[in-house]
């Protein structure tokens, strides 16, 4: 007597959770909702890449500010949980000195004040012979800053609160900076122009000024990436402020787009597993169908800068691998294996030509069922399989079958 999977097939709840009218989708497991161990999977972790889920200057560590080291601008620095940097290599990599690890406030490398410090204690360490010693700014007093060609750190104390700043040359020229304290988030800037210690003294005033800001909310591309089967595309978004005469400066945010090749391609063709950082779609992950991955990323990444949605109106379906089924009803000691695939339709919304994100919200589902009648195989697109077991003993040719015949059910 032939032996029989024990396990009947029910149809089981895909999740699929949306953001911004999107959702995030995860390619089925073998056998789709119909079988006893399928279901939807988390998508991937598209773009997930060790401490590049932050909001800082490029790969950062953590929303709120934090920043660990490395990443576009170079700024090496490892953020605290409220964004605020400790420790860094601050004479080469525009990091800062953590608490305590740099000379006391007062004092220049040998424990005399630096010639031209502030009567309220400046210290200097690691700054080039012609470089400008920061003025701390009003009511504080600087602790120690460092200076190179392209990145600067100034560290200084206001009421008795530590307080860091450091930029870094950007790929365009600009300075990319930022400031912050241990118990407050990080704050980002775009600044043009002027030296490496000019910029850290420049953001030291603004961070502790009351500075109005332009109604006018503006983004700049920076740097982008495809490598293999992954891409990535960063830009900064912000506001212009009105400082100081002369000084070009806009607070901003980080925003980057991460894609990777689906893991599963069968199930959606050109299929792209995406997420943003930064914005309000930080950490969002979404399916994003494209020709090839040097298309997806900058499509992927004005969805994030902008933080709209697209409009979802065009049906699309995909498909789940195929499994085994054998119908209860057959009778012992017959060979009944035929197989069974999901399709599960959604919408897409177009975000660039040629690519669109997929929402599966208010997915609807239909099943290929492929069995033996009389000698050949009678496929069928039902809405729910109900009377069949599980068959692992389906052989590939079996299961090509249903693969074959996913015209059964409409798209």
């Amino acid at each position: 007597m032939r032996a029989r999977a024990c396990v009947v097939l029910g149809l089981l709840t895909v999740l699929s959770t949306s953001c911004g009218g999107g959702s995030q989708k995860k390619s089925p497991a073998r056998g789709g909702p119909a079988t006893a161990d399928a279901g939807a999977t988390d998508h991937g972790d598209a773009g997930a890449e060790q401490g590049e889920a932050g909001n800082g200057p490029a790969a950062e560590g953590g929303r709120g500010g934090t920043s660990p080291g490395g990443g576009a601008g170079g700024l090496a620095r490892t953020g605290g949980s409220g964004g605020t940097p400790s420790g860094g290599d601050a004479s080469n990599s525009g990091g800062v000195p953590a608490a305590g690890s740099g000379p006391a406030a007062g004092s220049g490398g040998g424990g005399a004040p630096v010639a031209g410090a502030s009567s309220a204690g400046t210290s200097s360490t690691g700054v080039a012979g012609n470089a400008t010693v920061i003025a701390p700014p009003p009511h504080c007093a600087s602790v120690s800053q460092t200076a190179a060609a392209d990145s600067c750190s100034y560290e200084y104390t206001c009421d008795g609160r530590t307080h860091f700043d450091s930029c870094t040359r950007d790929s365009d020229g600009a300075w990319a900076c930022e400031c912050g304290t241990f118990a407050t988030s990080t704050r980002y800037f775009e600044l043009a122009g002027g030296a490496a210690s000019d910029a850290c003294g420049v953001i030291a005033r603004v961070c502790e000024a009351d500075v109005a800001a332009s109604p006018t909310r503006t983004c700049v591309t920076k740097e982008r990436s495809v490598e293999s089967d992954t891409c990535s595309s960063h830009a900064t978004c912000g506001y212009a402020l009105d400082f100081e005469p002369g000084v070009d400066i806009r607070e901003i945010e980080h925003y980057r787009s991460r894609c990777k090749a689906a893991e599963n391609s069968v199930f959606i063709q050109d299929a792209y597993d995406c997420s943003c950082e930064g914005g309000a779609f930080d950490r969002s992950r979404q399916m994003v169908t494209a020709p090839s991955i040097d298309d997806v990323c900058e499509p992927m990444l004005a969805y994030c800068t902008t933080e709209m949605s697209p409009v979802f109106t065009e049906r699309v379906c995909g498909y789940s691998e195929p499994s085994g089924a054998t119908a209860q009803t057959c009778p012992t000691g017959t060979d009944c294996s035929g197989c069974l695939m999901y399709q599960e339709c959604g919408k897409a919304g177009e975000l660039a030509r040629d690519v669109a994100m997929i929402s599966f919200e208010n997915s609807t589902y239909h099943y290929v069922v492929c069995l033996p009648e009389q000698g050949d195989f009678e496929c069928t697109c039902q809405a729910t399989p109900e009377g069949l077991y599980g068959d692992p003993s389906a052989s590939q040719r079996v299961l090509d079958v249903c693969q074959e015949s996913v015209a059964t059910c409409p798209r």
